[in-house]
């Protein structure tokens, strides 16, 4: 995968660029934002319209599978049609010049920590706060999953949650998005996501709304406790919420987001608000 963000902080530290490193004779990369297994993300001036930009780049000789290159195309074309505050503009998808064996990404720099390093670094969000973040990233996933085909993240968590300086939510890194319903027995599924965040059918390659839905759940609870997924007790074959949470509307909506059955969740974004 590229790297996970447009964040500056991208769950990773930034790292200086090589000096005076330009791209396709047009960006000035900065700095690097954050570092992937076949890629990166850097932030860049972009000469002709003088705008900052994150450029994420796949390099080949890095790529542990030839199907991450389908999913850094896929990602490209998808966020291209898509028109919503909550999601990065592409600007341009262009391989690289001279044989160098690359293929990048341009699209909008948003200024903004990770829901991740807000958790990391505290204070700790309250449940009012929390619930209004809730609201906006189901606001997000209606409106992709209300897209023809639907598009699914598959990969929502802390990292992958931008909180903007005046407080408005956007969701980063659509490596491994997808168009439209994985069921059982579809061909060519992939298994993508993070342990903890994802749920049980995506295991299996299978994914549709109500998983995006299930990681929203994780990531919530995360943001509740300051605790993440994994840490929680699943003798039960599902993530128990603590008990001892004061009830809440934001506790209800947590416990039914992440039921193990897909079934048993809210079946859309519009259902969970």
């Amino acid at each position: 995968m590229a790297a996970d963000s447009s964040a500056p902080d991208g769950g990773k530290a930034s790292q200086p660029p090589t000096p005076a490193q330009v791209i396709a004779g047009r960006y000035d990369v900065a700095r690097i934002l954050g570092v992937g297994a076949s890629g990166r993300t850097m932030l860049c001036t972009d000469r002709e319209t003088d705008r900052q930009v994150a450029l994420k780049e796949l390099r080949y000789e890095q790529l542990e599978a030839w199907k991450h290159l389908e999913l850094f195309e896929r990602e490209a074309s998808v966020l291209a049609r898509l028109d919503h505050p909550g999601v990065p503009t592409v600007f341009d998808f262009f391989k690289g010049e001279d044989g160098t064996g690359a293929v990048y990404i341009v699209q909008e720099f948003i200024d903004g920590s990770s829901l991740k390093r807000r958790i990391e670094s505290g204070p700790m969000l309250g449940q009012a706060e929390l619930l209004g973040l809730a609201e906006e990233l189901l606001a997000v996933l209606e409106y992709l999953h209300d897209r023809a085909p639907p598009v699914l993240h598959r990969d929502i968590k802390p990292s992958n949650v931008l909180l903007r300086p005046d407080g408005s939510v956007a969701l980063v890194d659509f490596g491994g998005v997808l168009l439209g319903w994985h069921t059982p027995g579809s061909e060519g599924a992939t298994v993508v996501g993070t342990f903890g965040y994802m749920p049980p059918e995506q295991l299996l390659g299978q994914a549709g709304p109500a998983s995006d839905l299930y990681a929203v759940g994780a990531t919530l609870l995360h943001a509740l406790t300051g605790r993440p997924p994994t840490e929680f007790s699943f003798d039960t074959g599902r993530i128990e919420v603590p008990s001892n949470l004061p009830k809440s509307p934001l506790v209800t909506l947590i416990d039914a987001l992440l039921r193990p059955a897909p079934r048993d969740r809210p079946q859309s974004a519009a259902a969970a608000l």
